[in-house]
């Protein structure tokens, strides 16, 4: 065989391989796992492959793990809950999907380490099926707890028996996003939570870079609590972006002793205390 043929079939080869890669579908079934050690039907995730969060599983990245994936399907099966913690270490995907199927629960959670998804052209990171509305009551949730998180587009799929929340847990966390919308998925959907949290130093700041769409009054509803709060700061900007469209649904503030309002501010969303 010449060098030439040797060259060519090499490439081939190598081509095939990374191919056969990228096309890789695995699942976890069921239990609690770290990312590494996890019963994955296909191995554990690469690059270029799709992962499932069925059942009833819980999986973990607590040590340290740089965990790759095309996409993250959490939640894909009726009546069970799935769930994918980031403690330490970091994810890289094009896309994350909390509650996959129309009926399904899944919850995304974060007190550590960094999320990055690279902006797709259809799904980045989504609350909710976007394959249409839920038949029986089902919840999807993210929170963000501590860690950095860069989102690209944040999308709730509304559905008249879905519960979605995304919250901001705490001054801890560093998340940006280039926008924010809220899709219904039928005539008539349940709105959105937008919650943040404040700890005793206060909350981060959700970072948008394009534009939030919070819908004419009927898409997102804005729940702030200060309970915890023991600083003296009396203004936050929660939402940060050069764009905002529409008012929520309603607006609830908890735990401020002496009073609050909220208000937009050269399109931010600004909360400050009495």
């Amino acid at each position: 065989m010449n060098t030439v043929s040797k060259l060519y079939l090499h490439t081939a080869v190598a081509l095939f391989a990374v191919a056969t890669a990228s096309a890789q579908v695995t699942a976890v079934n069921h239990g609690d796992h770290e990312w590494s050690g996890a019963e994955w039907t296909a191995g554990v995730p690469v690059a270029g492959g799709t992962a499932f969060l069925n059942d009833n599983t819980s999986i973990n990245i607590s040590d340290g793990t740089a965990a790759t994936a095309q996409g993250i399907r959490i939640g894909n099966v009726t009546s069970s809950v799935a769930m994918l913690s980031l403690l330490e270490g970091s994810i890289v995907a094009h896309y994350i999907v909390v509650g996959n199927s129309v009926t399904s629960n899944g919850s995304y959670y974060q007190d550590g380490g960094a999320l990055t998804i690279n902006d797709s052209q259809n799904i980045d990171f989504m609350l909710g099926s976007n394959e249409g509305a839920s038949t029986s009551p089902c919840v999807a949730n993210a929170t963000f707890s501590g860690g950095s998180a860069s989102l690209a587009d944040i999308v709730f799929n509304l559905s008249p028996n879905r519960s979605l929340s995304f919250t901001v847990d705490g001054s801890r966390s560093h998340i940006s996003a280039k926008s924010l919308v809220a899709m219904p998925q039928a005539p008539t959907c349940k709105p959105a939570t937008l919650d943040f949290k404040f700890d005793r130093r206060g909350v981060s700041t959700l970072k948008l870079s394009s534009f939030a769409q919070i819908g004419a009054g009927d898409r997102i509803k804005l729940k702030i609590d200060g309970s915890d709060y023991m600083g003296n700061q009396d203004r936050f900007i929660l939402i940060e972006t050069p764009s905002l469209e529409g008012g929520f649904v309603d607006i609830e503030l908890v735990g401020f002793n002496g009073g609050a309002s909220v208000y937009a501010e050269d399109n931010n969303i600004v909360l400050v205390i009495k």
